[in-house]
């Protein structure tokens, strides 16, 4: 387990937010003074011409000097602006932790879009919609980083090389919390400047033409062109000779004018979003992230790159800007071929950019998703780091459910050895579905390098399977039966195919009578039993749990119970051996009247 400051989270954090609104009031206080500086240069220098008007030349230098003093300041506000707009974004993050860590509130996006009631795990676990594992753990600010720890969170990695090299960058980013809420805001204001790019990075395209076109338009046609207009002026050349050049040039602009408004118009789609990143890719590039598996990562995807591409690009997007002034746009056409110009630049840094920028773009969001996970982990540092075992199992003692906080009550786990499910028993509203629900979520953290709200778990990477919440499908015309066993059939399918998957049901063959679901189910578990799986079983068929003494190794009967104490259901919620001795479904019935 890793350990942090001797401070708590919600204190460092704390401390963090009145530096945060120190440096912020700083910098108001910093606009405020460019303001009024930018009026008093303005009238000191118009007092200034106005007392020197008799000297042509003074007047024009302090005018000169005036207007570039001027455009100084502007740069120098602009540049104080962004500083307090993302120290603005910083604050605000920090008054979001203490929030969260002081109510409990979940009011960032709930993923609800991410629900895929095929996947095999993410619906039944409430890993995506309101009080989800997504909501609890997002801090991402942009679309794509949104859609990254999504899918992250869909996916069990069962490589444990893998899984540690998650870990630990996670865990880096932990003890840097300062920097991580600087990253966020970062992104947040990048989601305020510009929207997620449409689609992929466009291809480079070819201008028309080979190399010695290329001279001729970009090289000699502009020389050309100059040499004429010097010419036309020093009336060395007839205006009708100087209107040909200038036909000449015009025609073959327009000529070729919609291929190049169209590429141009599909890298524009995507600069605005680029430029919004370069402040976090900035950040990346700054900070040493030394031999660590992220570090590893930058240096494969070449970020010391990104610089200098970044500040070539926007080069070219401000070229091709300047066209749009039609006046200004027909004059570099015609004097410049100012669109070929733009072309050819814009597919050279294609040619050596192109195919690295979406890799830039994507370490962007995916450090967002990282930094969600990061969060997490140093707002939790009781929680503890997986042991990684060799053979099939898993065990877990004092779990608790993540989003259920302290307070929540800590029960076991173990699949370890020869132990292949859990059948577990209990009365309505006992805790059965919350216990399945903590295994299959601490499962799926764990497989993400997370740590976990638990005492201590050990467990061999596997994947995860689930069937809770199977419902009927009136588009499909699929009856409720028919849609569990569907379910069950792909969950046969999976283990199979010789991979070992931890698996949760809750009732099998919920849709059908008591009979056949006894007799179906025992035919089921003995199938299961067959196969590399291990998994736990909450049923209210007692039937069931005669299994366990048929396969005493393989099998374990657990339960939750309810008391009755003066006319009053009691639940303790703690987990026990052996199979339930108390229901409660006449109970609530008559005390709700509806017998």
């Amino acid at each position: 387990m890793y350990t942090f400051a001797a401070m708590t989270p919600e204190q460092e954090i704390e401390q963090l937010r009145h530096a945060s609104a120190d440096q912020a009031k700083a910098l108001k206080g910093k606009l405020r003074n460019y303001v009024l500086l930018r009026l008093a240069v303005f009238l000191a220098f118009a007092a200034a011409v106005y007392f020197t008007w008799w000297s042509g030349a003074l007047t024009g230098g302090l005018m000169a000097a005036g207007v570039a003093f001027f455009f100084f300041t502007v740069h120098r506000h602009s540049s104080a602006k962004e500083a307090y707009e993302i120290e603005k974004a910083y604050l605000a993050l920090c008054h979001e932790e203490l929030e969260i860590a002081a109510k409990g509130t979940l009011h960032r996006p709930d993923g609800d879009a991410y629900t895929d009631p095929s996947h095999p795990f993410t619906s039944d676990l409430n890993v995506f919609g309101r009080h989800s594992l997504f909501q609890f753990l997002n801090r991402t600010q942009t679309p794509g980083g949104e859609a990254v720890l999504a899918a992250q969170l869909r996916t069990n990695l069962l490589d444990t090389a893998v899984i540690k090299d998650e870990r630990d960058t996670i865990a880096d980013f932990a003890t840097h919390p300062d920097w991580s809420l600087r990253y966020l805001a970062h992104a947040r204001r990048s989601r305020e400047d510009a929207d997620e790019a449409p689609g992929e990075m466009p291809d480079a395209v070819k201008p028309a033409g080979g190399k010695a076109l290329r001279i001729l338009l970009t090289r000699l046609a502009p020389a050309a062109m100059i040499a004429l207009t010097v010419a036309y002026g020093l009336e060395a050349i007839t205006f009708n000779a100087y209107l040909l050049a200038l036909a000449v040039a015009g025609v073959t602009t327009i000529f070729f004018l919609k291929k190049h408004s169209n590429d141009f118009a599909a890298m524009a789609a995507h600069s605005g979003r680029i430029k919004s990143s370069e402040s976090m890719l900035a950040m990346l590039r700054d900070r040493d992230f030394g031999e660590s598996p992220f570090g590893k990562k930058l240096e494969a995807a070449h970020l010391d790159e990104s610089a200098e591409a970044l500040q070539k690009l926007q080069k070219i997007i401000g070229a091709i800007d300047s066209r749009g002034n039609i006046v200004v746009g027909i004059v570099l056409n015609l004097l410049l071929f100012w669109d070929f110009q733009c072309a050819y630049r814009l597919y050279d840094w294609q040619l050596r950019y192109g195919d690295r920028m979406p890799g830039w773009m994507s370490l962007t969001r995916e450090t967002e998703a990282y930094l969600s996970l990061a969060m997490y982990r140093f707002n939790h540092p009781n929680a503890v780091d997986p042991v990684w075992e060799k053979t099939q199992g898993i065990r877990i003692d004092g779990a608790r459910h993540p989003l259920l906080g302290d307070e929540a009550i800590a029960n076991e786990l173990d699949l370890s050895g020869d132990r292949q499910f859990a059948v577990i028993t209990g009365a309505n509203m006992a805790g059965k579905s919350t216990y399945l629900r903590t295994a299959g979520i601490l499962a799926v953290m764990a497989m993400r390098g997370l740590p976990v709200t638990a005492s201590s778990m050990h467990l061999a990477p596997a994947s995860l399977y689930t069937s809770m919440l199977t419902v009927d499908s009136l588009g499909d015309n699929a009856s409720y039966f028919f849609s569990e066993l569907r379910r069950l059939r792909e969950i046969v399918d999976a283990l199979e195919s010789g991979r070992p998957h931890f698996i949760i049901l809750d009732e099998i063959l919920k849709g059908t009578n008591s009979v056949d679901k006894a007799e179906g189910s025992k035919l089921f578990m003995q199938k299961l039993l067959r196969l590399p799986a291990k998994g736990l079983i909450a049923t209210h068929d007692l039937s069931l749990c005669d299994m366990a003494a048929e396969h005493p190794a393989a099998i374990e009967n657990l339960s939750f119970e309810v008391e009755f104490e003066g006319g009053k259901l009691s639940f303790d919620y703690r987990l026990r051996k052996g199979v339930c001795q108390n229901m409660n479904a006449s109970f609530l019935l008559k005390e709700m009247g509806l017998v």
